[in-house]
């Protein structure tokens, strides 16, 4: 599987790959969880039609498992319909990928809130600035004493934090963006 091929997803319709983005290391929630080394791969596609075979532009994200080749006969329909239809094909042709994000969810039961807000606004957000990956996240929390609050019930906060578009640095994803969430 290589960008430019047409394939079937986990979403229903007929996609094209735009990206192929192998993991090296599996993210870890807790500093108590051991390194895990990973061979997923992410695939991402645009979509130019839908289960129905209408234009429905868009872009997603899935495990290349939940991934497949075209059958035979799909692919005819597709090409037939690539030809017959130049405007479809000039169309997609100018969709460019929107970028897909990575949604992050560290829960905690920790009952002070406030406790965990003031921790993002002095020393989450100066370090997102260059990014950060979960890695560093946990050292932080460790580093302020939170972590005794991760995965603990009842939850009352959720750290979540954004990678955008799946970008990644040293094999790590960049997570840029961050909300405290009530529950």
């Amino acid at each position: 599987m290589a960008p430019g091929d047409w394939v079937n997803t986990y979403y229903s319709g007929i996609w094209q790959v735009s990206r192929i983005l192998p993991i090296s290391r599996e993210m870890r929630f807790s500093p108590s969880e051991r390194p895990k080394k990973s061979k997923r791969v992410i695939v991402f596609a645009r979509r130019i039609v839908n289960a129905k075979w209408r234009r429905a532009f868009k872009t997603a994200c899935c495990e290349q498992s939940l991934v497949m080749p075209l059958s035979p006969d799909d692919r005819s329909r597709l090409d037939h319909l690539l030809h017959g239809d130049e405007g479809l094909r000039a169309a997609f042709d100018q969709y460019a990928p929107e970028p897909v994000p990575l949604i992050v969810n560290l829960s905690m039961g920790i009952s002070d809130r406030s406790r965990l807000e003031t921790f993002c606004a002095d020393t989450l957000v100066p370090a997102m600035v260059a990014g950060v990956s979960m890695e560093d996240v946990l050292r932080l929390l460790e580093a302020a004493d939170l972590t005794q609050f991760l995965q603990k019930y009842p939850i009352r906060a959720t750290l979540q934090m954004v990678c955008r578009d799946h970008e990644v640095r040293d094999g790590e994803f960049v997570l840029r963006d961050y909300r405290v969430l009530p529950f």
